[in-house]
């Protein structure tokens, strides 16, 4: 075999690899997406630590026809504040008046879903002014506001802890999002043996939210982009699952 030949074949056998290494690494590429622990949005298993719910499930479908292998990272938002200040996080679905996340992310239209905060208390329990919330949550802005007026808050690691805190009467109110104590009101109801008193505070859009430190940053603009081209309502989560999760629980909960 002469010395060009040999040259041939060996440039064609390392194009060939650099070439197979490109589609491997493309199609390999990890998106890592926090995802506050927030039921039923994200449940994580207490046995396996594996992580479900509707917003698992959306991100997956959303990103189905891109090259991304996800990585959900389910934690409190503290460690995914955290994570995300160190480039150790790609995406999110944040709001926008969270001021903790100015000049890390940028914020993708349309929204992700809406949401609905309330106050909530055990009926003819308002002796003091405690409130049980989720550490590292300002629930656009009424965290402050009921600060002013006075109410201390008793800070959780997430709104499970937040709401077993608060039906222990250790807190005389709870301040959260009203999906979530729904949910949980529905999977607990027989242990709901008195009523709750609920106020609705306001209610406000959640946004993906894509960290300006990923070198995916475009990619995943794009795959957001070309999702929402094909959206049917205003919002990236389906219209059903949304409804799903913001009617009334179903237990005893009064209007205030």
């Amino acid at each position: 075999m002469s010395f060009i030949l040999r040259f041939s074949l060996l440039s064609i056998l390392v194009l060939t690899a650099s070439l197979l290494l490109s589609v491997s690494s493309k199609s390999e590429q990890t998106l890592t997406v926090g995802a506050d622990i927030f039921p039923p949005g994200v449940i994580v298993d207490p046995e396996t630590g594996d992580c479900s719910g509707y917003f698992i499930d959306s991100v997956k479908k959303i990103f189905t026809e891109s090259d991304f292998q996800i990585d959900f990272v389910c934690a409190s938002p503290n460690i995914i504040f955290r994570m995300l200040e160190k480039g150790q996080i790609d995406l999110i679905v944040n709001i926008k008046t969270n001021t903790q996340l100015d000049g890390l992310v940028t914020f993708v239209s349309p929204p992700y879903r809406d949401i609905n905060i309330s106050l909530y208390n055990h009926q003819n329990n308002t002796s003091f002014k405690t409130i049980s919330a989720v550490r590292g949550y300002h629930y656009n802005g009424q965290r402050k506001r009921l600060q002013e007026q006075g109410f201390e808050f008793y800070d959780l690691p997430d709104t499970a802890s937040a709401l077993r805190f608060f039906m222990k009467k250790r807190s005389t109110y709870l301040l959260s999002y009203r999906a979530s104590i729904n949910y949980m009101f529905n999977k607990n109801a027989t242990s709901v043996e008195h009523k709750i008193v609920e106020k609705k505070m306001s209610t406000l859009d959640s946004y993906f939210a894509i960290s300006n430190k990923s070198v995916m940053f475009e990619q995943i603009k794009s795959a957001l982009h070309n999702y929402a081209i094909k959206l049917e309502n205003k919002y990236y989560l389906d219209d059903d699952t949304n409804k799903l999760f913001q009617g009334d629980s179903g237990v005893a909960i009064g209007s205030q």
